[in-house]
């Protein structure tokens, strides 16, 4: 209590935490702030698959109840050689995909340590993924504001692959789709080939 004496304070409920009310108060048990949870809202399972599409109103899928969505791939395995991890925009429910208006940069560190950067027409790029066995990559790609018709759309990345020597490639950068409409439809596909693995979408609350 206020004068140092030994209380003995309620058992909380599951959850809780015990909080300080400052020097000469009780402290009390008291819930946990609010926010920063993941909402899965899509799982794909591809196989020998073209494209794996996002599409609001599909299943859980709703772009416009968060302001911060996730993409992440993982084992994905390409059918085609020196290939690109690729994510397209669709303002049209999926009817068709956009392919232009982007501003894309990334910059990747190879094994050996030499760095380089590029760039292309997507939400997000990584490029040069092999399809010897067991060459793999894998992918975060996260998108702000999907719905927002005020602001163009930002998104960012980060991922490894293993290019087509092999080797390991490491991947960071982000993209500007040029456009007020709002993104209803995500998809992703490499360059060429078809592509097996796993997409997890999320929206972080």
């Amino acid at each position: 209590d206020a004068s140092g004496n030994p209380v003995a304070i309620g058992a909380g409920s599951s959850g809780e935490f015990l909080k300080s009310q400052g020097a000469g108060s009780v402290p009390v048990f008291a819930a946990a702030a609010a926010g920063g949870a993941w909402n899965l809202l899509a799982t794909t399972t591809a196989s020998g698959a073209s494209t794996a599409n996002f599409v609001h109103g599909s299943g859980d899928i709703d772009f416009t109840t968060y302001k911060i969505y996730k993409l992440i791939g993982t084992d994905l395995d390409s059918s085609a050689d020196d290939t690109n991890l690729t994510i397209l925009y669709s303002d049209d429910t999926g009817v068709s995909y956009e392919t232009s208006t982007y501003d894309c940069t990334f910059n990747y560190t190879n094994h050996d340590g030499s760095p380089a950067a590029s760039g292309d027409d997507a939400a997000m790029v990584m490029n040069n993924i092999g399809n010897a066995a067991g060459e793999t990559g894998g992918f975060e790609c996260t998108f702000a504001n999907l719905s927002n018709t005020s602001l163009n759309k930002v998104s960012w990345f980060i991922g490894a692959t293993q290019y087509h020597t092999g080797s390991l490639r490491l991947f960071n950068g982000g993209a500007i789709w040029k456009s007020l409409d709002d993104v209803d439809a995500i998809q992703f596909k490499m360059s060429s080939g078809t592509f097996s693995g796993t997409l997890k979408l999320y929206g972080i609350s």
